[in-house]
């Protein structure tokens, strides 16, 4: 019947008729048509629904319109159909068919049916509905409380309202683990033999006897040996002590039990530890064993054998004790211990079915890792080499791998709290890559995968970024490596088995199930947590199949069908155990409600009502239902190899009935043999699903209590007393009080969790001790001797006297150490080695030295990092070697100190603390130093840009620093500018939020593409082998495109040029891709000069020859556009993104080496259509897959960022290439930048981060203006400088008519880059303005400016200007005035401030005045706003202070540069065009001489003279400075001095109407009296 069924279920799923035939199936009751429940018609609809297929799509959309339609004739329906409709519809509720306005419908339908009269059609529809779908309506308030407001609410069955009314809210995470809370708090005792109260119970469930307490002391016996005085077993029986104690180093390293009443107290000291008593145990332990170092060696071998071994719940705990005793004779020992004991592990037999010795190797590890890595310290590879050991599992088997990996993923986790073993860690980075190469292996178990999954998660380390070495399938490396584990052939010899405390059963055990099962269960064999709460992953790893049974002898393959029908089993008897999960919860209820009812208290009562209810499911459970699972899985088993057997050799069995007979009998035996070795952990993994649900019940009915306890401390009441009983009857020992409960009191409750029937108990057993040998080879000699050794080997004896004098200090502090002849003589001469060790460092590591000899150089790099090295296995921590190679480094000379070969090496390797030398550096460039400014440059080009090892979160004060050489105008200016724009582009996160991510994809790709020059260098073989193939495979791929000129046929053919590439090894590493791409892009660039130079020597046939040569370069970047794609996918781009970085790394590297070498000879054809097509190939292909109909929402993001990264690559090599560095390149240069293609993509791209991207484009365009500057400065005016800047113009001209809104965000930094005199320029960047708003023609009469509406529009200004002033001394000073005119001098020191670091020709600094005069503006009117009309309130303020004394004190010149700096914002209405306006205005009435009111008039001017277009706000500033006779401009002297003034005026103004008021002032008083 089961097969049948699933057949059924096959059919209806593979098969999608109409939906009507649907619903016919779901009605008939003849035989006419195959019958179809009413879940197996949702599974046709949910298959439906998210389909591909047009037409299954639509069967879904008329299954909703079937229901809907038929609501009118519900009232007709038989009961039959109205029923199965009326499931149907709840059905289509409860699994989220109904979606949006459907489902707001669907809830009405059932709303309005239970409006109706009780027992009528629909009310019977909508309570059959409801009841289906109940589940789902408790999740959605709005419908919850809308039911409720019926009145026929009470009306509904009780069991529909209970389920509502204890479900109503839902303020549980359903996320949360409801198993995690069963463990004991912290604050408790942890009792190494614990006693269950109820373990009576349960008696024939638990293998431990219930032990009773006496008065009488027991001798305490730390190992766990057998002892008669004790009353319970003996805790050696687990098989994890067993490993360790039966190991022959136990009895050497033991050391002797310290007397009784001493080991009685150490006892009940860690008994009795908690977090709030530490240091009082602490001081209570040191006062009891003194300085004897025995009895402390005694209670390490405790800790870590007794306690840490087994009790990783408490590991935090042990922690902080061993901190805070703070003896390193203790934490030596526990050290020594836990790597003896995680070494007697690694040695063991690996057993797949050996789980407590995996856990014990897990607990050991976390331990490990909490109190090395999570302390800072490393774990030496004497002690534990983790990388080879990875290896060395990965090639003994998946054994070792299931030991190893979640081992070696417990230690790491520890690296999340540490500060130095964060990515980008070398020596974590390592490991890490070795895992992430695993995970990309086949048949990697699924459970390993998890474990590296969520270890990345807790590191944060993106899994899909790191990068793959290949080391696993190098069986050089493996062969080389020492190995940790043992030899699972030799093993069995050398070390002695393991004792199991109950035999498996043989092959020929036939035992058939009894009711006596249960009487003669073993000791349990599994922890509660060994199972995960996906309960069916652990069954593959921990079900024992025995391959000698002979059936799977005689069919080997069905070993494999056998989980399926145990997952069956155990899911059929779930359905079996609900009377004693309801048993369970009603009990765990109302004991919880009647225990808690005045402990306001909630997590106390959730997390006791948890325990109990996981105790008492799990031994209903195993009472009543693990003889009826055993019957399931024998049955289940035996009907799965039946149908498997008789559907694979039908013909083999039905030919011999005695062959059929001797299957069934061969079926029958190993049915029974699997139930029989299998049923303790079947049961197991159903009393986990029991306890599960029951957890999930019991806070559901517990939901409302906790809630009212939540309510009453946030309204700080008490909580409300309903009980009935009278208290004061009770005795005092069982009444109950107000409050929360004590640790003896939660104890009861505890206790549940400790002993959970059919499990091994929790925190309950003892734990055992071992030491290791401490004595290890000294490293001293070979040191010295490495030396010694290298000194003798120098050539040209360029490093004898740094070696010399390195093996001088080595000895001394060697020395120093052995003799302790004086205190301070160690730390001396540790000093000075650490001081040599730097000096050596920056006087020899350099680029000089190793161009001279690079052998010795780095043996040079060798010997000192393993002088370091031999320091920190001594003990000595990296904090402290770090602090004295930057107090050394911070004294040294600057002759030595700006070495930035050496200070990139030792900072990458974290020996040199980057904040202490940001705070010199900033110090020592704004005192002048130039060696300190070169050394910052070179610091920025190599340690933040080339080869990151720091990022600008760790250097700020040097980047504020160089941001204020970057506004002089001095010769390092342009130089620190481009790099802090590059930085500031680039590390700039893509989170919105403020929490200083760093970007980490983005920083290496800026790494990549800086460092094309490194691959430009390599001569060698591989390199010559490489460019054969690439010219081969080029010359292939170029005739192909010749023949097909079919893009996708293309895209299929390209597949079998990749794999031919993979096959060559063109993929084995980054420098063989790198010296592939270099070839094929250089052998396309030297074709278009072959073209170039016969075209120049013929002058015929050069179209066609072009035409071939155009071809080339699309075929190339057509080959390299689909050598990204296939590299990566969506959800894996880090690949695709890295290496189109490589490609224009090199082809810009390229083309500036070409530049230099050719000179006038040079032809940028092939960079500019590489460039132009590779981007149109790239940003297409992801504009198509954000614009997919079928993209959701985790593809559309991941398409978002990886736009991202392809617009910030091309922008980084664009900026590479930019006018003023190749100026050769120049207008091949503006063409990209200026294409359509280009431009439309940077400026309408509507994704995510649309902002960054228009960033990066205005970038390109400050590159593209910074050219223009110093030609029109110094007057050149060439022909090749006419058609760049005609170029300038016709681009802003786009920008303006096309793109106003990117002009207006932008203009800022546009006018900032511009020289004084380019008004037309400058005219047509602020004269744009947003496409919604609509300028009023200014010379109109009666125009009333201050009634507009878009005047009170603040504009947008995407540059942080207010980083332009500086420094930040006079930046406080200016805020201070704006808010207090405090200090009075402020306003006389003004000017001197503004000419600090002028630019070349003037003698004020004019970035820093533009962003003076912008932001007291913006201050302005944020204190003016909404407050009194504009011109009362610009008036007498500390802002028109400032601008009065800058219209005053300024000299000629400074005034001109302060009436451009405002005229720069008179643009589209908006509140800045309209205070600037009127501040000019206020300026020329109020000004005290002519000459200032005579550079107004010119500043305007100048303007208007020139070609259209004319900003708005300009034309409306002037022709209210014309038309109002409040100003007189007409009659003043300067307007009298030429003719030509008149002239030049009277021609601007004619036609204007002139009136006798100003326009503007049509509702306020005049700017000036007459």
């Amino acid at each position: 019947m089961n097969q049948s069924s699933n057949n059924n279920d096959s059919s209806i799923i593979n098969e999608i008729s109409d939906v009507d035939v649907y619903f016919k199936r779901l009605y008939c009751k003849t035989t006419n048509l195959p019958p179809i429940t009413v879940d197996e018609f949702l599974d046709v609809m949910t298959k439906c629904k998210d389909s591909t297929i047009q037409r299954e799509r639509e069967v879904f959309q008329n299954g909703i319109r079937n229901l809907f339609e038929e609501y009118k004739f519900y009232p007709q329906y038989p009961e039959r159909e109205l029923l199965l409709t009326a499931q149907l519809f709840g059905g289509f509720f409860e699994r989220g068919l109904f979606q949006n306005q459907v489902l707001i419908a669907a809830f009405r339908v059932i709303l309005e049916g239970l409006k109706k009269p009780v027992g009528s059609n629909l009310w019977t529809f909508s309570v059959t509905a409801l009841n289906r779908c109940k589940t789902r309506i408790r999740e959605q308030p709005a419908f919850l409380q809308a039911l409720r407001n019926l009145p026929t609410y009470s009306e509904l069955p009780s069991a529909i309202v209970d389920y509502l009314d204890y479900n109503s809210k839902s303020t549980i995470s359903q996320t949360f683990d409801s198993l995690r809370t069963l463990t004991p708090t912290s604050n408790l005792p942890s009792q190494p033999v614990a006693t269950s109260p109820h373990s009576h119970m349960f008696s024939r469930m638990n293998s431990v006897p219930a032990m009773t307490t006496t008065n009488q002391p027991q001798p305490f016996n730390p190992i766990g040996k057998d002892n008669i005085a004790q009353k319970g077993p003996s805790l050696t029986q687990n098989a994890n002590i067993r490993t360790l104690i039966n190991d022959p180093s136990y009895n050497l390293v033991r050391i002797k039990q310290p007397p009784e009443h001493i080991n009685d107290k150490i006892a009940f000291t860690f008994n009795n530890l908690s977090v709030s008593n530490l240091s009082q145990k602490a001081q209570e332990l040191k006062d009891l064993l003194n300085n004897d170092e025995q009895l402390w060696k005694w209670v390490a071998q405790y800790l870590v054998i007794k306690r840490v071994s087994l009790e990783h719940n408490f590991h935090s705990l042990y922690a902080g004790f061993l901190s805070t005793v703070n003896m390193n004779i203790l934490f030596d020992t526990v050290l020594t211990e836990t790597h003896r004991n995680i070494k007697i592990l690694l040695l063991s037999d690996k057993q797949i079915n050996n789980i407590p010795d995996r856990s014990l190797l897990k607990n050991l590890g976390h331990w490990l890792g909490m109190i090395t890595i999570g302390r800072n310290k490393p774990i030496l590879a004497t002690d534990l080499e983790m990388k080879s050991l990875i290896i060395e599992a990965y090639h003994m088997g998946p054994q070792e791998l299931l030991y190893i990996i979640p081992f070696v993923s417990k230690i790491l986790e520890s690296c999340a709290k540490s500060k130095i073993f964060q990515q980008p860690n070398p020596w974590l980075m390592g490991i890490m890559s070795i895992l992430a190469e695993m995970h990309g292996t086949p048949d990697f178990k699924l459970n390993l995968k998890f474990e590296i999954e969520v270890l990345c998660k807790q590191l944060e380390i993106q899994l899909n970024e790191l990068p793959i070495h290949h080391i696993l399938i190098n069986k050089d490396y493996y062969d080389k490596i020492e190995k940790q584990l043992s030899n699972p052939s030799t093993q069995i010899i050398s070390v002695p088995a393991p004792i199991t405390p109950s035999p498996q059963p043989s092959s020929s055990t036939t035992t058939t199930t009894t009711t006596s099962t249960i009487t003669t269960i073993s000791e349990p064999q599994f922890r509660l947590s060994d199972f995960k709460p996906s309960t069916f992953q652990s069954l593959s790893s921990m079900l024992k199949i025995n391959s000698n049974i002979a059936l799977f002898r005689l069919h080997p393959h069905l070993k494999t069908h056998t989980y399926s029908p145990i997952e069956q089993a155990i899911n059929e008897s779930f359905q079996t155990v609900q009377r004693s999960l309801k048993v369970a919860t009603t009990a765990a209820e109302t004991i919880a409600r009647k225990d808690f009812l005045l402990n306001p208290d909630e997590q106390q009562l959730r997390t006791s009502a948890r325990n109990m209810v996981a105790y008492l499911s799990s031994g209903l459970v195993l009472i009543t239902a693990r003889s009826a699972l055993q019957e399931q899985i024998q049955s289940f088993i035996k009907s799965h190899f039946s149908n498997v057997l008789g559907m694979s050799q039908t013909s083999t069995i039905n030919n011999n009935e005695q062959t059929t007979a001797t299957t069934n009998e061969m079926i029958q035996q190993a049915a029974n043999e699997i139930a029989t070795s299998n049923i303790e952990l079947c049961c197991c993994l159903l009393q986990r699903i029991t306890i599960s649900r029951a957890i999930q019940l019991i806070d559901q009915r517990l939901l409302s209590d906790i809630e009212l306890r939540q309510r009453c401390r946030a309204e700080g009441r008490q909580l409300p007393i309903t009980n009935t009983i009278n208290e004061e009857r009770l005795p005092e020992q069982i009444r109950l009080h107000h409050g929360p409960f004590s640790p003896h009191q939660l104890a009861i409750y505890e206790d549940f969790v400790h002993f959970i029937p059919g499990f091994k108990p929790n925190d309950s057993e003892k734990r055992d001790l071992t030491t290791m040998d401490e004595s290890v080879p000294s490293v001293w000699d070979r040191l010295i001797s490495d030396i010694d050794q290298t000194i003798q080997s120098q050539r040209n004896q360029l490093f004898t006297t740094a070696l010399q004098r390195l093996l001088e200090s080595v000895n001394l502090l060697r020395s120093n150490l052995q003799n302790q002849t004086s205190t301070n003589a160690p730390q001396v001469a540790l000093t000075n080695l650490l001081n040599i060790i730097l000096y050596n460092y920056l006087e020899h590591y350099t680029v000089q030295s190793q161009m001279q000899d690079n052998e010795s150089f780095e043996r040079f790099k060798t010997i000192h990092m393993n002088v370091l090295k031999l320091l920190i296995e001594i003990r000595l921590p990296l904090a402290f070697i770090n602090k004295q190679l930057t107090k050394s480094w911070l004294e040294c000379i600057n002759e030595f100190k700006f070495n930035i070969f050496a200070v990139h090496h030792l900072i990458r390797n974290r020996l040199l603390d980057i904040r202490q030398i940001d705070v010199q550096m900033s110090q020592l460039i704004d005192s002048g130093s130039n060696s300190a400014l070169h050394f910052a440059v070179s610091f920025l080009r190599n340690c933040v840009i080339e080869q990151p090892c720091c990022s600008d979160n760790d250097i700020p004060l040097m980047l504020d620093s160089l941001h204020r050489i970057s506004l002089i105008g001095k010769q390092p200016a342009e130089a620190v500018r481009d790099l802090l724009e590059i930085i500031r582009l680039n590390y700039t996160s893509l989170t919105d939020s403020n929490d200083n991510k760093i970007d980490k994809l983005a920083i290496l790709s800026l790494s990549v593409i800086n460092n094309g020059m490194k691959y430009l260098s390599i001569d060698d073989i591989e390199t010559v082998t490489i460019v054969n193939k690439a010219k081969h495979i080029l010359n292939d791929w170029v005739a192909l495109t010749m023949q097909q000129t079919n893009r996708i046929s293309q895209q299929q053919a390209f597949q079998e040029f990749f794999s031919q590439m993979t096959l060559q090894g063109i993929f084995r590493s980054d420098d063989t891709i790198a010296k592939f791409l270099r070839t094929t892009i250089q052998l396309c660039i030297n074709n278009v000069y072959d073209v170039v130079q016969q075209n120049s020597s013929s002058t015929q046939q050069q179209l066609p020859q072009y035409v071939r040569c155009h071809q080339g370069i699309d075929s190339l970047c057509r080959f390299l556009y689909l050598l990204t794609v296939h590299t990566s996918d969506n959800n894996n781009y880090g690949a695709r993104i890295h290496l189109i970085n490589c490609i224009l790394g090199l082809l810009a590297t390229l083309c500036v080496l070409d530049h230099e070498e050719r000179g006038d000879q040079f032809h940028p054809l092939a960079y500019q259509r590489i460039i132009l097509n590779l981007f149109q190939e790239s940003t297409n292909a992801v504009s198509l897959n954000v614009t997919s109909p079928t993209s959701v929402g985790d593809n559309t993001s991941s398409n978002d960022q990886v736009m991202y990264y392809v617009y910030l690559a091309f922008t980084n090599c664009l900026h590479l290439l930019r006018p003023q560095r190749v100026t050769g390149f120049a207008f091949a240069w503006l063409e990209i930048v200026a294409h359509r293609t280009l431009m439309s993509r940077f400026l309408l791209y509507g994704g995510r981060y649309f902002r960054q991207i228009q960033n990066m484009y205005s970038l390109l365009l400050v590159d593209a203006l910074r050219l223009v500057a110093p030609f029109i400065r110094s007057g050149e005016n060439t022909q090749s400088f006419q058609v760049y800047y005609k170029g300038i113009l016709k681009t802003f001209m786009l920008l303006l008519h096309d793109f106003p809104e990117f002009l207006c965000e932008h203009y800022y930094e546009f006018c900032d880059s511009l020289p004084l005199i380019s008004h037309q320029l400058r005219n047509i960047i602020l004269s744009s303005f947003p496409k919604h708003i609509r300028c009023p023609d200014p010379v109109k009469v009666n125009i009333k400016i201050d009634m507009l509406n878009d005047i009170s529009t603040t504009p947008t200004i995407s540059y942080n200007y207010s980083l332009n002033i500086q420094p930040s001394k006079f930046k406080t000073n200016l805020d201070s005035y704006l808010r207090t005119r405090s200090p009075v001098t402020f306003l006389s020191e003004l000017r001197s401030y503004l000419q600090q670091g002028a630019d070349p020709g003037s003698h004020y600094n004019i970035r820093m005045l533009n962003a003076l005069v912008l932001y007291v503006a913006t201050q302005a009117l944020s204190t003016i706003n909404n407050k009194q009309p504009l011109m009362s309130s610009i008036t007498h303020t500390a802002h028109m202070d400032i601008f009065q004394n800058l219209a005053v004190d300024l000299d000629t010149e400074g005034r001109y540069l302060f009436l451009n700096a405002m005229a720069n914002h008179l643009r589209y209405p908006n509140t800045h065009t309209h205070y600037f306006s009127y501040t000019i205005l206020y300026l020329f009435a109020e000004a005290n001489s002519e000459a200032l009111q005579e550079q107004i008039v010119r500043v305007l001017l100048e303007r208007l003279v020139a070609n259209r277009p004319h900003p708005w706000g300009l034309l409306v500033t002037f022709l209210e400075l014309v038309r109002n006779p409040n100003l007189k401009l007409w009659s003043r002297e300067f307007m009298s001095i030429s003719p030509d003034v008149k002239r030049l005026l009277a021609t601007l103004t004619h036609g204007f109407p002139q009136f006798p008021t100003s326009p503007m002032s049509t509702q306020q008083p005049a700017i000036v009296k007459p």
